[in-house]
């Protein structure tokens, strides 16, 4: 299920990080961020990050080290 709302912030996070990289001097496609969105949709509903699994059970997170 895609929610709006973070379909919105997940589209203003993709466009944000390709103008960094552009002012940095790395060159993507101009429509790098319609291919990742793309990709993303690609993705197993139920994908969850190593880190929400590890919170959700408890675990030790990484977050210190990264």
């Amino acid at each position: 299920m895609v929610l709006p709302s973070l379909s919105k912030l997940f589209r203003k996070v993709l466009a944000e990080t390709a103008n960094i990289g552009r002012a940095m001097g790395v060159l993507p496609p101009d429509n790098i961020e319609d291919l990742l969105w793309a990709t993303a949709l690609e993705l197993p509903s139920g994908l969850r990050a190593s880190t929400a699994v590890d919170l959700e059970f408890g675990r030790s997170l990484e977050i210190e080290w990264v």
